[in-house]
């Protein structure tokens, strides 16, 4: 059975040690295990649990190593083997991102201290400094240490230089950790919370590395530098509590000012969605402030309002929305050749209406998210006349107008007709601009022209029409459509031709043929 024990990472205590298989975490804790590396067949994740498979068939179970706080955060907890020749070997179960990896990885340590909390003087080493349960563990490095294994011909591994590191916070609460070391190693990293988080430093050494917003970020932040094979002493900077709450934010109706309520003394920046800073001022003695923003936010936009203190923290950031009093630009908009559907293009999510020339709403509906509708109309508008679209945004604010032509399919009525008495002149009513014709019995046009904008006509017909007989008049719109045919009766002024006659033998009648329909009269010489 392998000798365990577990180090507390913030106390520094050795919680248990001996002779055990089963072990349970209840707090962030290095578990050291006396054994070689090499002697291992398995380690695997088991739900919250670590399985240790030693090639004799031997198992440790390491119970809530993957929860031992109740957080599920699997960075608080390590796992050491110290190896016959006294090195150690720490299993990586952590990559970049702070996320499991699930087949295992190892690297070689000089010493556990890099995976403990920094804010109690006292650091383990090899198993030999460990002392009994309960007691604190003992400073001890490489630096002042001679004897790491029982063969003094070991050759002692060149430690890589200590790492610097700078420690700041984002505005949005995530804090940023960058630094230099030697160049393509990996840089681990341990913050005020117990979690690790590693990083490889690029081809000149420096390294970036951004931990999450998370509560308790304030504190100690350690970093040690690792190749492989030997590991750099531990470097570590405090990032000190203290940044300002987040203000209070409101902006005015107008879109030009917004008020709140900061730290006193405090500077306030107000950023646009692109981060441009669009107004700035500081808090007064009661920590209210008043900040004029340039230039108006009225379309809706998405603001950040952030406070930064004298000692240049920065507190998380306020959201707030800006008034929407801008109406979308007018849609675009494109009748059918049915005239029955209207398309365009307007803002996102508008609400499209349609009029008739009379105003009246023929149709109505909702742009896509990405602006475009398609919209029924009814009635058909198919007689030429222009419909009116508007959009109405999500806060109410109405475009202009677009007209948008309806087709023309629809002929005009057939038009009023008078033909004067001369025959010679046909006068009336039909639509606006429209063509009038003027055909005789037979259908020969005797006269053309153009109505005027206010659909009135007057045409000159040639031959003059003076025998009685019908003309017939229809107009045709500027689309084409040609009207009905409407039969206006000429003036009857020609004499008809002299009728045939002829007398019967007895004198008492007399037969022959006229113009049909005219009245025949019969006078003797005197003209009775």
């Amino acid at each position: 059975m392998a000798n365990v024990k577990i180090v507390s990472k913030k106390t520094h205590e050795i919680l248990l040690e001996g002779q055990k298989d089963n072990l349970t975490l209840s707090e962030p804790s290095v578990v050291l295990l006396q054994v070689d590396i090499k002697d291992v067949s398995r380690i695997e994740k088991d739900g919250r649990n670590v399985k240790v498979t030693l090639k004799t068939g031997e198992v440790i179970l390491i119970s809530d190593f993957f929860d031992s706080t109740g957080s599920g955060d699997s960075s608080k907890n390590t796992l050491v083997f110290e190896n016959k020749d006294h090195t150690l070997s720490w299993i990586n179960y952590i990559d970049n991102h702070g996320a499991v990896v699930e087949g295992v990885n190892y690297s070689y340590v000089d010493d556990i201290e890099i995976f403990l909390y920094h804010d109690n003087s006292a650091s383990p080493w090899l198993w030999a400094a460990l002392p009994a349960a309960g007691a604190t563990v003992a400073i001890a490095s490489n630096s002042d240490t001679k004897d790491h294994s029982s063969d003094d011909n070991v050759p002692t591994k060149p430690k890589l230089d200590q790492p610097t590191i700078d420690v700041s916070r984002n505005e949005d609460g995530s804090v940023l950790i960058t630094g230099k070391t030697a160049p393509n190693v990996n840089v681990i990293i341990t913050d005020p919370n117990g979690s690790t988080h590693i990083v490889t430093a690029d081809k000149d050494g420096n390294y970036t590395y951004t931990v999450p917003k998370a509560p308790n970020l304030d504190g100690n932040y350690t970093v040690v530098a690792n190749d492989g094979t030997s590991t750099s002493e531990s470097n570590n900077k405090n990032l000190e509590s203290g940044a300002p709450d987040a203000p209070t934010a409101k902006i005015n109706d107008a879109g030009t000012e917004v008020t709140g309520k900061a730290e006193r003394g405090s500077t306030v920046e107000i950023k646009d969605k692109d981060g441009n800073v669009i107004g700035t001022g500081k808090a007064g003695a009661d920590g209210n402030y008043k900040i004029t923003v340039s230039p108006p936010q009225t379309n809706g936009e998405d603001l950040t309002v952030s406070a930064k203190d004298e000692a240049g923290n920065v507190s998380p950031n306020t959201d707030i929305k800006a008034p929407d009093t801008t109406p979308p630009e007018a849609p675009t908009a494109k009748v059918n050749d049915a005239g029955n559907e209207v398309t365009g293009k307007t803002d996102p999510n508008a609400e499209v209406t349609i009029q008739d020339k009379n105003g009246n709403v023929i149709g109505r509906g909702t742009a896509d998210a990405e602006g475009n509708y398609k919209i029924t109309v009814s009635p058909n508008q198919t007689n030429g006349d222009d419909v009116y679209v508007t959009a109405k945004d999500e806060s109410g604010n109405v475009s202009g107008r677009t007209p948008a032509p309806t087709p023309d399919t629809t002929a005009p009525e057939a038009p009023t007709a008078k033909v004067n008495d001369a025959g010679n002149e046909v006068t009336g009513k039909t639509e606006p601009n429209a063509e009038v014709t003027v055909q005789d019995k037979n259908g020969n046009v005797i006269g053309r022209g153009t109505a005027d904008a206010e659909g009135n006509y007057k045409i000159t017909v040639s031959p003059s029409q003076t025998n009685g007989d019908d003309v017939y008049v229809t107009a045709k719109d500027e689309s084409g459509n040609v009207s009905g045919r409407t039969p206006a009766p000429t003036p009857d002024t020609t004499a008809p031709d002299a009728p045939t006659a002829k007398v019967n033998d007895a004198g008492t009648e007399v037969t022959g043929k006229a113009e049909r329909g005219s009245t025949v009269e019969i006078k003797d010489q005197d003209g009775n």
